[in-house]
């Protein structure tokens, strides 16, 4: 199985995904947070240096966010000059900022005005050999809605469709409709399917294939978030996971507490030295990192009691002496209990 990194607004940037592919292994492909496409197809400068080959060290799918069909062919011509093959549509955010103007998970709700975008959209890049594929949720309000949104993306040559099998008005709460994915209408689809939603350890993985059966239903590859921002070695021990004999691969089910606290520690320096150079105050590359402890902490027997302490710190040296004593004192939750801890 393939893994990919979920885009995570304001936290998988370029400086993320190059610190991590430094420390890390076991990602494919790596999907950008969404590039907004405003009136004219514009795009930020600060949102296409994100994803610019030059400034990563691995490629990445960038993923916009657009309800305009013009809009949209004009962005991804314009992407397809700078060099990709693949632009990826957000119809997934649940935000009310991104949902009250028609966008991400709102363009689910009505299919005869969704039908006619993708139309559209494939027609203006009907010239061009790049390739089309689409994030989304499975409705608005009720999981019965994705009948009507399987019957419109199956009428579509899409690269790939990945799948965040709740609806918009769940948030990011509750548990994902799985049962989604063992629908026999997929069948109907002419391209891979990819699993999104609530693998934060080797037991939802197990669990999630089970139900829905991977291999058997096609999924091409499952693509991970918060799971991989609390364990950043997620993606390397998922696939050690021998799904045939149900356990993982002998020479490579042991992990080390020291091993996993070093490459923790490494990557919290390749990223503070990454945000010194990107931002010129100290305030911001605070607030970024901030933004990971939240994360970082819930991988931590006891983490997130030193949450609070991180979250008052005013200076760089503060907070490195936190998360300092947080190695120190706390082990890193490998798993529960289906990897070995030495």
């Amino acid at each position: 199985m393939e893994f990919s990194m979920a885009p995570m607004e304001g936290i998988t940037n370029h400086l993320y995904r190059n610190c991590f592919g430094e420390c890390y292994g076991g990602i494919s492909r790596y999907y950008s947070p969404f590039i907004a496409v405003n009136a004219g197809a514009n795009m930020k400068i600060r949102d296409l240096k994100d994803v610019l080959p030059e400034n990563n060290r691995a490629p990445v799918i960038p993923q916009i966010l657009v309800n305009n069909s013009d809009d949209c062919i004009k962005a991804c011509k314009n992407l397809q000059g700078h060099g990709f093959t693949e632009v990826n549509i957000n119809m997934g955010c649940p935000s009310p900022t991104v949902t009250v103007k028609g966008r991400g998970a709102a363009m689910l709700a009505d299919l005869q005005i969704l039908h006619l975008f993708l139309s559209r959209v494939f027609e203006g890049l009907g010239d061009t050999n790049l390739k089309l594929s689409v994030k989304s949720r499975i409705g608005i309000e009720d999981p019965a809605e994705f009948d009507g949104i399987l019957a419109t993306m199956a009428d579509f040559p899409l690269k790939e469709w990945i799948l965040h099998p709740r609806v918009l008005k769940e948030g990011y709460a509750g548990t994902p409709h799985l049962e989604i994915f063992c629908k026999k209408e997929l069948s109907k689809c002419k391209f891979p399917i990819a699993y999104n939603g609530n693998i934060y350890q080797l037991s939802d993985y197990v669990k999630a294939d089970e139900l829905i059966d991977f291999k058997g239903n096609c999924v091409s590859h499952v693509m991970l978030g918060r799971g991989l921002l609390i364990r950043p070695y997620l993606a390397e021990n998922l696939a050690k996971w021998d799904s045939e004999n149900c356990k993982m691969q002998e020479s490579q089910s042991k992990l080390s507490q020291n091993h996993e606290k070093t490459r923790i520690r490494s990557f919290y320096e390749m990223l503070l030295e990454a945000y010194k150079k990107e931002f010129t105050s100290e305030s911001a590359i605070l607030s970024h990192l901030k933004e990971l402890s939240f994360w970082w902490v819930k991988g931590f027997t006891n983490g997130e009691a030193y949450l609070k302490e991180m979250r008052k710190a005013k200076r760089l040296i503060e907070l490195d002496n936190v998360f300092k004593r947080l190695l120190v004192n706390e082990e890193v939750i490998i798993d529960d209990g289906h990897f070995e801890i030495i």
